[in-house]
């Protein structure tokens, strides 16, 4: 009698084991999926900010965390891989990562209105953080212009500037994800 409860109770365990099992795959099976549908939507947000990125205003509309990551996605449509690390303590760098050969840069992003020009202050800054991110590459982004004593410094220390039209160039020439498939 013992040897027939001891059956039984083994065959009740192996079925719910391997329901338990079932139900750890099923799980599995969704996370897979939802991470699928969460990287889908954000390319779509990327593809989406790149589009409002032609039109100047609208760059200039933006919060200044929404310009960081817009400027993100544009330089990510041009072959960059870049990661959105600006707010207190980024020390200088809006965005880090490669460009499109591969080199580390980073980024110091300054969304302001068109008669706000970007200075030399802000240069030095971005100058500053190339040693503390081990880059090699620096560039400035404005969603205005910068002044002549920013442009001269930076030609002097090797930091790119782009700025407002330049941005909306460069996200008019993008290519959309939908056409790289």
């Amino acid at each position: 009698m013992a040897l027939v409860v001891a059956l039984v109770i083994i065959g009740e365990v192996r079925t719910h084991l391997a329901d338990a099992a079932g139900i750890v795959v099923l799980a599995a099976v969704c996370a897979v999926a939802l991470a699928g549908v969460r990287v889908r939507a954000q390319r779509r947000a990327g593809a989406t900010r790149v589009a409002l990125a032609r039109n100047l205003d609208q760059l200039r509309a933006l919060t200044p965390a929404a310009f960081e990551t817009t400027t993100a996605d544009v330089l990510s449509a041009h072959g960059w891989r870049l990661a959105v690390v600006g707010g207190a303590g980024d020390e200088g760098a809006d965005l880090t990562g490669t460009d499109a050969e591969g080199r580390p840069v980073i980024v110091q992003c300054k969304r302001y209105s068109a008669d706000h020009l970007v200075g030399s202050p802000t240069v030095q800054l971005a100058i500053g953080a190339r040693s503390i991110h081990r880059a090699e590459r620096v560039i400035v982004v404005t969603s205005a212009g910068f002044t002549k004593p920013a442009r001269a410094l930076a030609a002097r220390e090797h930091v790119d500037l782009l700025d407002g039209p330049s941005l909306a160039a460069l996200a008019a020439s993008a290519q959309s994800p939908a056409d790289a498939n």
